[in-house]
């Protein structure tokens, strides 16, 4: 019985709804498809499917590197963090001479 309580509360955990399930570092799954999602879209134009992709790459880059550093509430104050990751991606991930941002 004890084992089954263990598993039964492991299930329980792993699927909490979005608003309420955090991972280790405080990050929502909803505060991280915000993060994404606004960070791909953020300009509101029609772009080809490759550099969405790239552009999307770029943003699942920044937040790593966020996730690693940063706790969510830190993050959330001051978003020159992100930013600053952002920057460091772009370049990491942009051939030169071409404008995504």
């Amino acid at each position: 019985m004890l084992t089954l309580s263990f598993f039964g509360g492991q299930y329980y955990e792993d699927y909490k709804s979005p608003e309420t399930r955090y991972l280790s570092n405080n990050y929502s799954i909803g505060s991280i498809y915000s993060i994404i999602d606004t960070c791909t879209n953020s300009d509101s134009i029609f772009m080809w499917k490759a550099v969405y992709r790239l552009k999307r790459q770029i943003c699942i880059c920044a937040l790593d590197a966020c996730q690693d550093k940063y706790r969510y509430g830190e993050l959330e104050k001051n978003a020159k963090l992100f930013s600053y990751e952002l920057v460091k991606c772009r370049a990491k991930y942009t051939l030169p001479g071409l404008k995504m941002f």
